[in-house]
């Protein structure tokens, strides 16, 4: 943060259990509920310059790389994990 605060994983839980309650009240405009759902798919790595890369299917596991199969493996293995495609 620019004020020199760090979050901890309390801070983390507190503000995902926020974003949680706002999406799910009915009473919410839906403006605020679309706009906590983002977020919370932003944060989970779902959506946005986070989101793990699309996998490329045209390509048979026969014709792909050393480095490329290893990447497809942990992006399996840990969705966080995923990197581009190195081809």
């Amino acid at each position: 943060m620019s004020n020199g605060m760090t979050l901890d994983d309390t801070d983390l839980d507190e503000a995902k259990q926020a974003l949680r309650d706002v999406m799910t009240d009915a009473q919410a405009p839906a403006a605020a509920r679309a706009a906590a759902a983002r977020t919370m798919l932003e944060l989970g790595g779902a959506l946005g310059r986070h989101a793990a890369p699309p996998v490329d299917t045209s390509k048979p596991t026969s014709e792909m790389s050393r480095a490329s199969l290893l990447a497809e493996l942990a992006a399996l293995e840990d969705p966080d994990a995923a990197q581009p495609r190195t081809e």
